[in-house]
């Protein structure tokens, strides 16, 4: 992608009162300068998460995790890989497509967050 065209090269020249064949010996640069300042200013869109926030968030989930298992009947995370509640995984096992294997993985990922 071109950004400068020649008569941009010329107008720099007559800018600083050298000849346009000097400046355009650093056409490069001239071109790495200008990308460099549209990644940057691309770059001011994107915020960065500070880790307060991210804390926040952590808790947020890890919150969560921990009521998903009192619901499954897993009292404590520490047990989670050994699966929900007999009666509860009964429940979730007996649905169109599941089956205990996936249930009591599923019960112990939540476990480990």
């Amino acid at each position: 992608m071109v950004t400068y065209s020649r008569e941009d090269f010329e107008r720099i020249a007559a800018a600083i009162r050298k000849d346009v064949t000097q400046v355009g010996r650093h056409e490069k640069r001239f071109e790495a300068a200008a990308m460099f300042y549209r990644l940057g200013r691309k770059a001011l869109k994107i915020q960065r998460v500070t880790p307060f926030v991210m804390r926040k968030r952590m808790t947020q989930i890890a919150n969560a995790a921990r009521k998903l298992l009192r619901h499954l009947g897993v009292w404590n995370p520490a047990k989670a890989p050994d699966g929900p509640a007999i009666a509860m995984l009964q429940v979730l096992a007996s649905t169109d497509d599941g089956n205990e294997d996936a249930v009591v993985r599923a019960t112990a990922r939540i476990g480990r967050l």
